[in-house]
């Protein structure tokens, strides 16, 4: 399973179990040691989609998308 998949099956979970409401906080997951994904700002968490998934770098400030 891809980790954009896991993320969004994992935001999905905490909408449902009232531990998160919609665009409250982000989550994030490591992807390898130079890389990780991070859901971005102001998404629902509930209703992930792939372009509200970040790939970004560990030692320096590069991102994919937005």
């Amino acid at each position: 399973m891809r980790q954009k998949d896991e993320l969004t099956i994992y935001g999905q979970a905490l909408v449902k179990s009232g531990l998160v409401w919609g665009h409250s906080g982000n989550m994030s997951t490591r992807v390898d040691a130079d890389a990780f994904l991070i859901t971005a700002g102001g998404a629902d968490l509930g209703m992930l989609l792939d372009d509200d998934i970040i790939p970004c770098g560990v030692d320096d400030d590069s991102y994919e998308g937005l």
